[in-house]
């Protein structure tokens, strides 16, 4: 429920941060309304990230994850604070007040995802060593890098690099257009390319020498651990992360890594072939720089075709699974990449198929159960085939989902069921409880009874575990999805334009399906239950109509009896005396005229 809490909680942040200059230590893209953060979004004052000049211009990026809309501003403080002010009511630098410049007015921002540019001129006269660049966006977004000013007449220090442009481009297709590389930033240590390959993250790398060895690098936009690795998933990685080892260590540790499904493992053997290993942490960004022979044995590296590779990055230097990664695929002879989004393409394929199903057809199903009352005596034989056929194409399509994320997603990993993540778990528990459901069905009891009764519970407890179990699981994924990818644009490929969605999509509309789900069972349950108690009411009624009923016309039937005349008894004369009967009158007047006859043709009266 926490996991739940936590990804439930982004969807009201920003979705947006500050990529250069390299902002301060713990920005991230969620809501931090104060000046530079406040609370558990605050960042920390660092070190000096770029050196501007007074005077000249200057070129701002910042990534949006989330298109809201809505307003930005750059600013400039001298005043080098952990805390700067004067803010205003939204923690912006007010430039009404000494020492704050606006550095360009509200402008309308975050449009589109992305990495969006900003060039701002740095005012004449302004000379600082610890001077505090902010962007702010009005969704209570702001960012603060460290920077130092210097006067156009001194000789200002190397600034950092411009970031190339992004390649998160808000598509789904296989690879993204390529992005032609430049001059390394790292050629002092022998590195000749640079490529970006994702928002301020770039590779490094050179021409392998004589003996096939390759330099390469990895450079990220935070202080904390990055990988490389070698591969197509994160299955078959072949890996060198430094900045920190799993479980925790020292921001100079640099190791091999096999990658599994979920997890890293240190790979001696891989380790022991690199070389020339240095981890660098300035400026708000991190390196992690190394050497390898092409063919280590893991995985091979062919510099003159293209090949896939993946990064990974984050703070601290605790290796986490949950962090911020991509795919793409370069050719280091000629220096292009293109991100990969084939991962990101399964994770959104498998959410939009157990959305319909845990999201949609399952809890209608449900639903219709519910609204059918006890037995179906509310909803009748058509609540009872729509919730038969509702439940068995959710279920259908869940099972296709579980496939397809097994083997495209996991990898055929199903073997491996301890290695997989906790909405993996979550999910194989759902779906074995959704797949025991119709099994049970068919082995129902008939009649009333005890047995009727337990089963009853047991199938109606189950379907309501699955059903709601399913629902906040298909919120569960979407976070970990969104965390892991980015909340860029998903299948734009297979939808329309008008039919964009992203990950938040997915959540959101987990969100409401569960929202509508509950209301709709309890409501639909108490509905169902005061027209069953009607219906009762009405066969009550009913049966006592009946019986009243049938009490007046026993009544009446007697008094009747009672009322009807019988006529004297009649005395047949014979031979052997005399014969006396006393008969109803119907019956009486029949015997008599049958007597008369036969007196008068035997030349006798009737008396």
């Amino acid at each position: 429920m926490w996991a739940l809490y936590a990804c439930m909680a982004t969807l009201a942040a920003g979705h947006g941060m500050m990529v250069s200059p390299s902002p301060r230590t713990g920005t991230n893209n969620g809501r931090s309304p104060g000046a530079c953060g406040t609370g558990g979004q605050r960042q920390t004052q660092g070190v000096i990230a770029a050196t501007l000049v007074a005077g000249e211009e200057v070129e701002v990026s910042w990534r949006i994850d989330n298109n809201h809309r809505g307003t930005c501003r750059i600013s400039l403080t001298t005043q080098g604070a952990d805390v700067p002010s004067p803010v205003d009511n939204q923690g912006r630098l007010d430039a009404s007040q000494p020492q704050v410049h606006a550095l360009t007015p509200d402008f309308e921002c975050a449009n589109s995802r992305g990495v969006q540019r900003r060039t701002v001129t740095i005012p004449e006269q302004i000379e600082c060593e610890s001077c505090v660049l902010q962007w702010s966006w009005s969704w209570g977004n702001n960012n603060c890098a460290d920077v130092r000013v210097t006067s156009s007449q001194t000789s200002p220090s190397p600034a950092a690099p411009t970031p190339a442009p992004s390649t998160n481009v808000a598509t789904t297709s296989t690879n993204q257009p390529a992005v032609a590389g430049g001059s390394s930033s790292l050629a002092v240590r022998g590195y000749e390319t640079e490529i970006e390959v994702g928002p301020g993250v770039k590779l490094h790398y050179a021409t392998p020498d004589s003996d096939d060895n390759i330099r390469l690098a990895i450079e990220v936009p935070v202080t904390g651990w990055a990988g490389l690795a070698i591969g197509t998933a994160m299955s078959d990685g072949d890996a060198v992360i430094g900045g920190g080892l799993k479980g925790g260590g020292q921001a100079s540790d640099v190791k091999a890594y096999t990658l599994s499904t979920y997890d890293v493992n240190v790979n001696e053997d891989a380790t022991s072939q690199l070389s020339a290993t240095e981890v660098i942490q300035d400026n708000g960004k991190t390196f992690v720089l190394f050497t390898r022979p092409l063919n280590n044995n893991v995985n091979p590296i062919s510099f003159d075709a293209t090949i896939p590779m993946l990064y990974a990055y984050g703070p601290g230097s605790s290796i986490e699974y949950h962090a911020s990664r991509s795919q793409f695929t370069v050719n280091l002879a000629t220096g292009t990449a293109a991100e990969d989004t084939t991962s990101r393409d399964h994770k959104a394929i498998h959410g939009v198929l157990m959305l319909m199903s845990w999201g949609f057809l399952i809890p209608l199903g449900t639903l219709t159960a519910a609204w059918g009352g006890a037995r179906f005596k509310v909803g009748g034989p058509k609540l009872f085939n729509a919730h038969r056929w509702l439940q068995s194409l959710g279920l259908f399509v869940s099972l296709a989902g579980v496939a397809y994320a097994m083997m495209l997603i996991y990898n055929g990993s199903i073997v491996k069921i301890a290695e997989l993540p906790l909405h993996g778990m979550i999910g194989l528990a759902v779906t074995t409880l959704g797949v025991l459901q119709p099994l049970n069905a068919f082995l129902r009891p008939h009649g009333d009874g005890m047995l009727r009764s337990t089963w009853e519970l047991l199938h109606k407890t189950s379907g309501r575990l699955a059903t709601v179990a399913g629902l906040l699981n298909c919120m569960l994924g979407a976070c970990v999805a969104k965390q892991q990818e980015g909340d860029v644009t998903i299948l734009s490929t297979l939808l329309p334009a008008s039919f964009a969605m992203s990950f938040s999509t997915l959540i959101s509309a987990s969100f409401a399906m569960t929202m509508f789900f509950c209301i709709s069972y309890v409501g639909g349950k108490v509905l169902a239950r005061m027209k069953l108690r009607r219906l009762a009411e009405a066969a009550d009624i009913e049966a006592q109509v009946e019986k009243e009923m049938r009490e007046r016309q026993a009544l009446v039937n007697m008094e009747a009896a009672q009322e009807s005349p019988v006529r004297q008894p009649v005395l047949l004369s014979t031979t052997g005396g005399n014969v006396q009967a006393a008969l109803p009158k119907e019956t009486d007047d029949m015997v008599h005229d049958i007597v008369s006859v036969f007196l008068a043709k035997s030349g006798r009266q009737a008396r």
